[in-house]
């Protein structure tokens, strides 16, 4: 009777259960302070006008009534946030014949927050993307010799201010467009002698720019069907965004905002069929445009 040599048996020298998660950045919902917590699930969120230009008449003068300001209406819109949940189930046969080394349960945990967050990123871009103030770029960023990112954002930020009233106080590009700018004459001559720091980042872009924070959307999306060859999109393409946000309350004037009933959350559990643990992940948040005349897109920022 022949002998199994052992060392045969077990021929794969890597960890069976590995896997790599792929930084996404930092989120562009995050970089807006654009969530606005709210009490419960069921509560109503009246949006408001947010007028805070008419003038009431208050003069009172012989048998004049003055008139009463009613600064509790706004419009008659009403809707309440609705759940997102992502669920995994980790087999018992997963589990038994995963390495030490990887924790199958953080991992799916993970993975699915992260695809969340990713799918909350999309419908604040594409909420942004519905604004109707909006023009195109006329020479594209990386055409460093007839471009002027000077003149384009001094566009942005006039027609915010002429549609809103309000400074912009945030500017949204992608990756590509902040490379691009972040290389040009025109941007590099705004603060080449205040920098004492020897190392170049890749992205040298201030984070400040004429007033406006830059929120970089660096996020990508799988764009095939399952089972499919990966087809990799970024989230946001050659457009920028200027809008106008303030701090995130309910009564804010701001462009956009996320309203979250509560933060994401990771439930387990077991399942019958098949026998495993079952990973939830689940999160109450509804994204709106509210001030269409605080967002102006702008198009075409490279070739």
């Amino acid at each position: 009777m022949a002998i199994a040599d052992l060392g045969v048996l077990k021929i794969d020298k890597m960890l069976t259960g590995y896997s790599q998660e792929q930084p996404q950045g930092d989120y562009v919902f995050n970089q807006l302070d654009a969530v606005v917590n709210v009490g419960s699930i069921s509560d109503k969120i009246r949006i408001r006008s947010n007028d805070k230009f008419s003038q009431p008449d208050t003069l009172r003068t012989g048998k004049a009534s003055s008139n009463n300001f009613d600064s509790t209406e706004g419009t008659n819109v009403q809707y309440f946030t609705e759940e997102r949940a992502l669920h995994e189930i980790i087999t018992d046969r997963q589990i038994a014949n995963t390495d030490a080394p990887v924790m199958l349960e953080q991992e799916s945990a993970l993975t699915l927050s992260s695809i969340i967050s990713l799918g909350k990123d999309r419908e604040v871009l594409t909420a942004l993307g519905t604004a109707s103030n909006t023009s195109a770029i006329t020479h594209e960023f990386d055409d460093y010799t007839n471009s002027t990112p000077i003149n384009d954002f001094n566009t942005g930020i006039s027609a915010v201010y002429s549609n809103s009233k309000s400074l912009p106080t945030h500017i949204v590009m992608n990756v590509q467009t902040a490379l691009a700018l972040s290389r040009h004459p025109d941007i590099l001559d705004l603060y080449k002698y205040t920098t004492s720091d020897s190392m170049i980042p890749m992205i040298n872009l201030p984070k400040i720019l004429f007033g406006m924070k830059v929120v970089i959307a660096g996020a990508s999306y799988n764009n095939a069907n399952l089972g499919n060859t990966e087809s990799l999109n970024q989230i946001l393409g050659d457009t920028m965004y200027f809008l106008h946000q303030e701090a995130p309350t309910r009564n804010s004037f701001s462009a956009l905002k996320v309203f979250q009933y509560k933060n994401q959350t990771i439930k387990k559990g077991k399942v019958s069929d098949p026998s495993g643990i079952k990973i939830l992940c689940s999160e109450d948040y509804d994204v709106k445009l509210l001030q269409d005349s605080a967002v102006y897109k702008m198009t075409n920022t490279i070739s």
